[in-house]
């Protein structure tokens, strides 16, 4: 029960923070004061002789540090963030394919971590282009492109196009889903050139490496749709699974057991 309390405090603040909009310095300030001041309630003659009186001396702290975290986790936009360039016109924007590419039947999903943004080529794109010379950024972006391509993770490329924040539908918010693991930008069918290879991490290019080939003796061992089962559960690769298994999973509430997370 006591933890119980402390979690609906935090869940609280997390509601808090969202509503009131305040800047972390203010939450980190209240958060700050609080923790004396549950000190001090502990001391008090209802919550001395109260058995779950620490507990309840430390929601303010959980309920403000919930509000903090909040504001912590949204993201800062500036000029030298990739996520300010969403829907100000077209941009050449260079980066590190940072993951293996996600291929699909029509399409293929590229996670860029890019350096830099500048205008593109062309001279009417250039015209609306939100910047005049190359500018250093920070941040990833989620690119759908052709399918296709032989990219891998570690590729340097440039694509050119315009920035939008990911879509969204009454059903599922693709844009609350990538912004939890700190993609805020989205660019659909962009020009991509490769200008470089194996410009990624060696450990993470081995561990990619080493992923696709249990992949590939998982894919030789087993039949459809077993060896597509298997490789989402154990490696988390649920590109293979049928529409069909994918929405008979989602009927019975077991999609999880799909996820590497589940």
């Amino acid at each position: 029960m006591p933890l119980l309390w402390l979690s609906l405090a935090f869940l609280g603040g997390l509601a808090l923070g969202d509503w009131l909009k305040w800047s972390w310095q203010v939450w980190l300030a209240f958060s700050l004061v609080s923790i004396p001041l549950a000190f001090w309630l502990r001391r008090r003659s209802f919550f001395t002789f109260h058995p779950y009186s620490i507990i309840l001396a430390f929601l303010p702290v959980a309920l403000f540090g919930g509000a903090l975290r909040w504001q912590l986790s949204q993201p800062v936009l500036t000029p030298q963030t990739l996520a300010w360039y969403n829907v100000r016109g077209a941009l050449a924007i260079t980066g590190i394919i940072s993951a293996p590419p996600d291929e699909r039947s029509t399409f293929t999903y590229l996670r860029v971590q890019v350096s830099q943004v500048a205008p593109p080529g062309g001279a009417a794109q250039a015209a609306s282009s939100p910047v005049t010379g190359t500018q250093p950024v920070a941040g990833t972006l989620l690119a759908m492109v052709l399918p296709g391509g032989s990219w891998q993770y570690g590729d340097r490329v440039t694509l050119t196009g315009a920035l939008a924040s990911p879509p969204e539908s009454s059903e599922f918010s693709f844009q609350d889903y990538l912004a939890r693991q700190g993609i805020y930008s989205y660019i659909s069918y962009p020009q991509v050139k490769r200008l470089e290879s194996g410009q990624g991490s060696p450990f993470w290019a081995w561990l990619y490496a080493f992923k696709e080939h249990a992949l590939s003796v998982v894919y030789r061992i087993f039949p459809q749709p077993e060896s597509a089962l298997l490789a989402g559960i154990l490696l988390g690769d649920d590109s293979r699974i049928s529409p069909g298994l994918q929405q008979a999973f989602q009927a019975t509430g077991t999609a999880h057991i799909i996820a590497i997370s589940g």
